[in-house]
């Protein structure tokens, strides 16, 4: 195996880690509610203390990204994040958890950021699928977290030990990283040769009105994943809620539709990691977002919780590859500076990610949460609209 395959590979571990930690945070909120014994909307500032915190970081890596080992810093943030993970199980209060979980986001979104960056560094000749697949790894460990987590609070273990488990976990794979992976830290940011015919192929890339041009590609492109972010969020947060409230499904049923709705984004990550580059990464988006929002139209419409849970399950395949997506393009318009390129996607994308669940609950506290779901439908249109225009763009400066 060639270290660049190492290196991707324990980029894709690290990025599961992350998917781990990011979900199961929803499973832990009620135990942590009871045990400080918070109100709801108390509880709902941990969860924004860490999106406000992450949306912090896009400014820090827009300045810092291209300037960093990227390799050395990742092993950096993944060790913070488990010694966060570990704090948090240690808050003595309240208000210590909320600046624990403002602190976490911003490592935790930086390490987000620094992943995709590297990886697209390694891989500036097949982004679509090692993208694609990093993510789909992050996917499974969000589809795993959150059982995990149900499981050992099952146990009859307190909130806090989950949280020193996996914290632990972050440890250990740092550390057995940094033995077994050789020469992981010593991983060019990037490929020169692949770094400079991929600026010579992109007409110029140090002409100034190239890439001016190219950053209108990528905040195109960070719109796309804004108002994706709206709708993955949005379903993450409300799709048992509204199953449960509005169709009256059993709670575990409801649950589970989340999880094949996360099974479907994995389905997606996986079948675009393998043909992703032959159909189109524009087309992807544009006709996925479409057609996925098209579905969820017409099965919350029906009203049938079956059809719903179907409709949400296909959504998930037809959109689940957009992040992915998403940065494998800005990538390639911008090979000279991956870092600031997913900065300002991921920047675009936590507001997506901080609106999606608010706007849909305003939505739902005034019309009921039937039509407050349709946000969710609703924000892909305008995704594709946004990829179309990305797409013209590049055939007209091809």
């Amino acid at each position: 195996m060639t270290n660049q395959r190492r290196g991707l590979l324990t980029n894709d571990v690290f990025m599961a880690l992350l998917g781990v930690a990011a979900i199961m945070i929803g499973t832990t909120l009620p135990e942590m509610i009871r045990s400080f014994g918070l109100t709801l909307s108390q509880g709902g500032l941990i969860v924004s203390a860490e999106s406000t915190g992450g949306l912090t970081a896009m400014f820090a890596g827009l300045l810092l990204a291209d300037r960093i080992r990227k390799p050395l810093w990742i092993l950096i943030t993944v060790v913070l994040v488990g010694l966060l993970l570990g704090l948090a199980g240690l808050s003595p209060g309240y208000w210590v958890l909320v600046v624990v979980f403002f602190v976490l986001g911003i490592v935790a979104r930086f390490l987000d950021l620094l992943l995709n960056a590297h990886t697209g560094d390694l891989a500036p000749k097949n982004r679509t699928q090692t993208m694609t697949v990093l993510h789909m790894v992050y996917g499974i460990g969000a589809f795993i977290g959150p059982s995990m987590a149900r499981w050992l609070l099952d146990q009859s273990l307190p909130w806090n030990s989950v949280y020193w488990i996996v914290g632990g976990t972050y440890l250990t794979v740092a550390a057995l990283s940094l033995i077994r992976t050789r020469g992981y830290l010593n991983l060019a940011d990037a490929s020169p040769a692949d770094n400079e015919a991929e600026m010579s192929a992109q007409a110029g890339a140090p002409d100034p009105e190239n890439t001016r041009r190219q950053w209108v590609s990528v905040i195109l492109l960070g719109f796309v994943v804004l108002f994706y972010a709206v709708h993955q969020v949005g379903t993450t947060s409300w799709l048992p809620y509204y199953l449960e409230t509005t169709l009256g499904v059993r709670p575990a049923i409801a649950s589970a539709g989340l999880s094949f709705y996360w099974a479907g984004i994995i389905a997606s990550r996986f079948l675009v990691s393998r043909i992703g580059s032959r159909i189109g990464e524009t087309r992807v988006l544009v006709w996925g977002s479409v057609f996925g929002g098209v579905v969820l139209v017409g099965s919350v419409l029906l009203a049938s919780p079956f059809v719903a849970i179907a409709g949400f399950i296909l959504a998930g395949v037809l959109t689940g590859a957009t992040i992915p997506l998403t940065m494998a393009l800005a990538h390639g318009h911008l090979p000279w500076r991956t870092g600031s390129a997913t900065a300002v996607v991921y920047g675009l994308m936590m507001i997506g990610r901080l609106i999606g669940p608010w706007s849909i609950g305003c939505v739902g506290d005034r019309l009921g949460l039937d039509v407050g779901i349709l946000i969710a439908a609703g924000v892909l249109f305008i995704a594709a609209l946004a990829a179309y225009l990305v797409s013209r763009r590049d055939r007209k400066f091809a």
